[in-house]
């Protein structure tokens, strides 16, 4: 399964980090960037079976087409250990991180995630899947 293909939306890939949440009573570790908080709090929700309200209105439609996809491949994977600010790019003014999400059981993925605008997110998705 391709998860980026579920979370893509409308938007080209980007993506900030923030601090990160807890999640499941784990605290992720977190280096580095301005959307790790928020990536972490958008798969934490994708792995329940929510599209994240951080989503914008285009990621949100193409999530809610596969979230139970993606809710039973997350939830395979654990909670997230350790998440990584793998790079972050202003294109034109915008911008966007690339994060290396590492789980319980030791799979990893990379997550692009930005184009932030009204706390929302034009672009949320897993290179992986």
């Amino acid at each position: 399964m391709r998860i980026h293909q579920t979370l893509c939306g409308a938007a080209a890939a980007s993506l900030l980090a923030f601090p990160v949440l807890a999640q499941d009573s784990q605290a992720a570790e977190a280096q580095g960037g301005q959307y790790a908080e928020a990536l972490t709090r958008i798969v934490t929700d994708a792995r329940t079976g929510t599209c994240s309200e951080l989503m914008s209105a285009g990621v949100q439609l193409a999530c809610q087409r596969r979230i139970q996809q993606i809710a039973l491949t997350l939830e395979r994977f654990g909670d997230i250990q350790k998440i990584t600010l793998l790079k972050a790019e202003d294109r034109g003014g915008v911008l966007y991180e690339t994060y290396e999400l590492g789980f319980v059981d030791g799979f990893t993925m990379t997550w692009i995630i930005g184009g932030l605008r009204d706390g929302q997110f034009s672009t949320a998705f897993s290179e992986d899947g």
